[in-house]
């Protein structure tokens, strides 16, 4: 299913979640009676007349979209003056939410505004962007949302102006706010749909990990679903689809929820980012070696066996199982190791405590200059503590049963790191140096196997 189709009903179906404090605010705005003869008693005279906007305003609902095309030129044109010129909120609020709604009717109304709006593109955005800070709330998120709309169906904003609009949505996005965050969210989802949109966005420092935080802070399935599809339309671009995995933690995001998740649409969209990640980049077998390591396969083949109202979903379950069992079915123990080892994303698994890895696989550590016991070290300056432990106990492991371990660990800063962290804040991490450095310090550790936890 491309994102066309699932767009066209799972963004009016956002919508109607997206409740909180605009969707309150613009039901109380609707309700508002506007004099606009007042209003254009008060312009000046460059505007040519609301009388217009006020048939408009007064026409039915379902009668608003064939009036809007039959008038466009007119129409469009005083609301655009307006929205130039007055101070007055209330107004302002009233004009914006009538803007929005004539959108969510008809989808063609952003590209009619660009082609009857004497206004280039660029202006047009602008009058947007200055909207957009604007003290009141409603005001700046209403005026993003429009302009969203607008910004993906006419030609790409200048550098400026889309450098500007991309970092406030990240901002949006960071501060989480509860009344607004599922419209930004929808801003982006509107955004992301163009190409050069997703290579800015991905491009600004910690966007991807905004996402993923928020994801990871809420239990409402709307923003995790709204998160998600944001990640599908960025791996739409073969560049971010080959790096985002390696780069942030998106499959953790995306097995969490897979493992929680009970709704379909939201399944659904983790699926096909899933396979984005496998078709989009010239090759898809790095990121599927991490999605074993993120458990991803297992969770795909479990979610197989259950029972789907969507047939197109289960079609993609089928097609994203098969193309990452065919990628990774030649994939080793050693290959998974240090597949995880890569991503920064230690945890764990089974492999970890394996006597048999390590008497098997130590020596590998030290191929290619010693490349992976170099990563395992740098792992030592994780934040996460879980990362910190798992790394500790490897380098352990591999001094314990590599004869010349002790000394590379050494001459690598491993040693004088993990003597540092044996003072760490947190238990398993003290535990895990203790352990590691008595088997720096000791010919023969195997009497450690069944040592307690004295540093707990």
């Amino acid at each position: 299913m491309s994102y066309q189709q699932i767009n066209n009903v799972d963004s009016q179906e956002a919508e109607i979640y997206a409740a909180g404090f605009l969707e309150f605010k613009a039901e109380e705005i609707r309700r508002r009676s506007i004099p606009w003869e007042m209003v254009q008693i008060s312009k000046a005279s460059k505007l040519a007349s609301v009388k217009v906007i006020s048939e408009y305003d007064g026409t039915p609902n379902k009668s608003k979209p064939a009036f809007l095309v039959d008038n466009s030129v007119e129409l469009i044109n005083s609301i655009l003056t307006l929205l130039s010129d007055l101070k007055s909120e209330d107004i302002l609020q009233y004009i914006l939410t009538m803007m929005d709604d004539a959108i969510l009717r008809d989808s063609g109304v952003p590209s009619l505004i660009h082609k009857a709006s004497d206004m280039d593109s660029n202006s047009l955005y602008s009058l947007f962007i200055y909207l957009s800070k604007k003290e009141d709330s409603y005001i700046r998120n209403k005026a993003i949302k429009v302009l969203s709309s607008i910004a993906e169906k006419g030609p790409e904003m200048d550098s400026n102006l889309n450098s500007d609009l991309l970092s406030w949505l990240n901002s949006e996005v960071n501060s989480a706010d509860k009344d607004t965050i599922q419209s930004v969210l929808l801003c982006l989802m509107s955004l992301l749909k163009v190409d050069k949109y997703r290579t800015n966005f991905y491009d600004i420092k910690n966007s991807v990990d905004s996402l993923s935080n928020l994801a990871n802070s809420t239990s409402r399935f709307q923003i995790q679903y709204q998160v998600v599809f944001c990640y599908w339309l960025l791996t739409y671009n073969p560049d971010i689809a080959a790096n985002i995995t390696s780069r942030f933690h998106i499959l953790k995001v995306l097995a969490d929820i897979m493992g929680k998740a009970n709704k379909e649409k939201v399944i659904r969209v983790c699926v096909l980012t899933i396979k984005n990640l496998l078709i989009k980049p010239k090759s898809g077998v790095d990121n599927a070696r991490l999605m074993v390591t993120n458990k991803l396969l297992q969770q795909l083949r479990t979610l197989k066996d259950k029972s789907w109202k969507d047939e197109d979903l289960v079609a993609d379950m089928d097609e994203v199982t098969e193309i990452l069992e065919d990628m990774v079915q030649d994939m080793s123990t050693w290959d998974e190791y240090c597949t995880e080892l890569r991503s920064g994303d230690l945890a764990w698994s089974s492999v970890h405590k394996s006597e048999g890895f390590w008497r098997e696989c130590c020596i590998k550590l030290n191929e290619n200059g010693h490349e992976m016991l170099k990563i395992l070290i740098k792992s030592l300056d994780n934040m996460n503590p879980t990362v910190v432990s798992v790394a500790i106990h490897d380098i352990g492991e591999y001094a314990k049963h590599y004869r010349h371990g002790r000394r590379n660990i050494e001459n690598l800063g491993g040693k004088s790191k993990i003597f540092t962290l044996m003072a760490n804040e947190n238990s398993d991490v003290r535990y895990e140096a203790l352990s590691a450095i008595q088997k720096l310090l000791v010919n023969n550790a195997s009497y450690l196997q069944n040592s307690k936890k004295v540093a707990a």
